[in-house]
């Protein structure tokens, strides 16, 4: 089996995130959160959820791409009224599967791998009442968690297998991001944002 992976691309679909305002501002500079909701706080804190596709870029192969998902948080803090630096922390589930034929045969290769991902995001608000849409761009590191190699072969004969695999892979993995979302400023406390961003690993992820 080819592990000549290099490339991982991912693209959140949904992130939900809940904003908690900072209620210490001086009542003297609150204004109504439809129309400044960034002058509430100088930073938010927020959960967030969601789907991903990952695919490894190969030397070879046919590869099919799975519905990953993740989970983490997410802490945002205004340098202006223009510029926020996000700080996140997210769990993945990424993965891969290849199905073949072989003489009646058909062959089934799934592999999967966790990670927790560190990105840390530059993102540039455009204010505009209750919707607002941000372009983001930033970085990230990742350690991987988990990896399994799953097989499977039907028709003349059925056999099924794991094995763990999490050793074939680099401990580490970095690279950029980029993307947009676009927020929903229900409250002065609570925004919820719909996320889509494309990441690109600089590092091999299996080892050679």
């Amino acid at each position: 089996m080819n592990y000549l992976l290099n490339i991982l691309l991912i693209l959140i679909l949904l992130v939900s995130q809940a904003c908690l305002a900072d209620d210490k501002a001086d009542d003297s500079q609150k204004t109504d959160a439809v129309s400044k909701p960034q002058d509430k706080s100088k930073f938010s804190l927020g959960v967030k959820g969601g789907l991903l596709f990952s695919k490894p870029s190969l030397t070879s192969a046919t590869l099919e791409q799975k519905t990953g998902s993740l989970y983490g948080v997410q802490l945002e803090f205004f340098l202006s009224d223009l510029v926020a630096l996000d700080l996140e922390a997210i769990y993945s589930k990424q993965g891969y599967k290849r199905t073949s034929s072989i003489t009646g045969l058909t062959v089934t290769q799934d592999i999967a791998y966790d990670y927790l991902e560190l990105p840390v995001l530059f993102k540039f608000k455009t204010m505009k009442g209750f919707f607002s849409v941000n372009p983001y761009l930033g970085f990230f590191a990742a350690t991987i968690l988990s990896a399994k190699y799953k097989y499977s072969f039907s028709g003349a004969i059925s056999l099924a297998g794991e094995t763990d695999i999490k050793s074939e892979f680099t401990k580490i993995n970095a690279g950029g991001v980029a993307g947009i979302d676009f927020e929903f400023h229900l409250n002065q406390k609570i925004t919820i944002d719909v996320d889509g961003r494309k990441s690109r690993g600089l590092i091999n992820i299996i080892k050679n």
